[in-house]
């Protein structure tokens, strides 16, 4: 099994919202996580998932340089 990645939104940073994925490369979960994050208010928050290639779950919080990589440049 290949890794899947997934976006989860989080209303207030306490209701979560709808799964977003799955994704086949961290590239594409990022660029929907950066669409995503765009749309959302400052009190809302978003995480990442991958489910490893064993079907072990990951989650963890984007950096900001994934977030805003137009501040990169």
């Amino acid at each position: 099994m290949k890794k899947k990645y997934y976006v989860i939104p989080v209303f207030g940073c306490v209701e979560p919202e709808t799964l977003i994925g799955p994704y086949k490369s961290y590239a594409s979960m990022v660029k929907k996580a950066q669409e995503v994050h765009a749309e959302q208010d400052e009190h809302d928050a978003i995480f990442w998932m991958v489910i490893d290639g064993r079907g072990r779950p990951a989650i963890g919080t984007f950096t900001e340089d994934e977030l805003y990589p137009e501040y990169l440049q």
